[in-house]
C-alpha cells in the first residue's frame, strides 16, 4: 500500500485492484486474500507495472518465487 501511495503521488494511478487469494494456488502460502495493483505506468515505462505484497515467512516466499518463476532473494 504504502509503493502504491509514492505512485500515486507521482501522478501514477492504479488501473484496478483485486485480492487475490495465494493459499488456493499453493498449500504453502497462508490463508487470507493480499491486494494487487495494476499501475498505469505506460506513459512512463512503456508498459503497465503490477504490485503486490512480498511474503515476509521464508516458506511462503520460497513458495512464491516457485509459482512466479522470480529469484525473491
Amino acid at each position: 500500500q504504502e509503493t502504491v501511495e509514492k505512485f500515486k503521488k507521482e501522478g501514477i494511478e492504479p488501473l484496478f485492484t483485486f485480492n487475490l487469494e495465494w493459499d488456493r494456488v499453493s498449500e504453502d502460502m497462508k490463508p487470507g486474500a493480499r491486494s494487487v495493483y495494476m499501475m498505469n505506468t505506460m506513459e512512463k515505462l512503456g508498459f503497465h507495472l503490477e504490485l503486490g505484497e512480498r511474503p515476509k515467512d521464508e516458506k511462503e516466499l520460497k513458495a512464491f518465487s516457485d509459482l512466479l518463476f522470480i529469484d525473491m532473494e
